[in-house]
């Protein structure tokens, strides 16, 4: 580069400009196409909170014989006062599998069984809740830019494809992994990789999105996805997801398809 910057500036200006010029291009376009994106459910595609304040608190009255409301929140991340889950709520980020585990070991075995039941009795419709964005558009603009839609959640595969049938979107995601399928949960690099391969998508070409900075980008990160994207409407706040490694942080997953726009190279025409 000296060599070029000491050299008569008639000759050399121009060959400086188109080095620049190349070295800028192959910056912006350092991430290949993408052609997927796997979306975390609950805080990412549905509101946490109306969906699933009033089923704790079913909860908490089942298992009021057994335990403190009060105490059996605490443990698993939820505030009653304000209906609010914690950044940390294992009730949000665990499968119910982890989380009989979590009342097993701090009660005892039956507090398990009793959660257990509790689920299996619960009606799929109880998980439909609000979607905090319109699903449908959001997945066929997505699919219209030759991106394939993919969902990874901790919830169980009945609750998971009611909430999406709800909002006619089942059809428009083409794999999905839920807690109850028998996969290592996140943040483990499993369940994201076992998309990819049904897919036949390397994982550079990729996107995770979620609300869990430990989960959700915990697990992209671990499955070496190309993007992996925190959204703020969920548990966990900018900052935690920034510090988490997420690549980019949105308020709403409206905002995915700009982000994916941004950090990876054209896939079709369309972008």
């Amino acid at each position: 580069l000296r060599g070029y910057l000491a050299a008569p500036a008639p000759v050399l200006k121009p060959s400086f400009f188109v080095f620049a010029m190349l070295c800028s291009r192959s910056i912006r376009a350092v991430l290949r196409p993408c052609r997927l994106v796997v979306f975390d459910k609950d805080g990412t595609l549905l509101d946490d909170a109306k969906t699933w304040a009033p089923v704790i608190e079913q909860l908490g009255a089942r298992l009021a014989s057994r335990v403190e409301p009060a105490q059996l929140y605490e443990l698993l991340g939820y505030e009653p006062r304000t209906q609010h889950f914690g950044s940390r709520s294992v009730f949000m980020t665990a499968t119910n599998n982890e989380i009989a585990e979590i009342l097993a070991a701090k009660f005892d075995a039956e507090m398990a069984t009793e959660f257990r039941r509790f689920f299996r009795e619960l009606p799929p419709s109880a998980g439909c809740g609000a979607a905090l964005t319109p699903l449908r558009p959001l997945f066929e603009d997505l699919r219209a830019a030759g991106v394939l839609v993919g969902m990874l959640t901790s919830d169980d595969r009945v609750f998971a494809e009611a909430f999406l049938k709800h909002h006619g979107v089942l059809h428009l995601v083409s794999a999905s992994v839920c807690g109850d399928d028998g996969l290592a949960p996140k943040p483990s690099a499993e369940p994201l990789m076992k998309i990819c391969e049904r897919l036949g998508v390397d994982p550079q070409e990729a996107a995770m999105v979620g609300d869990s900075a430990d989960r959700d980008i915990g697990a992209g990160l671990a499955a070496n996805f190309g993007s992996v994207i925190g959204v703020t409407s969920g548990i966990s706040p900018a900052d935690e997801l920034a510090s988490a490694g997420a690549h980019a942080v949105v308020s709403n997953v409206s905002e995915v398809l700009g982000v994916v726009r941004r950090r990876h190279a054209a896939l079709t025409a369309t972008w």
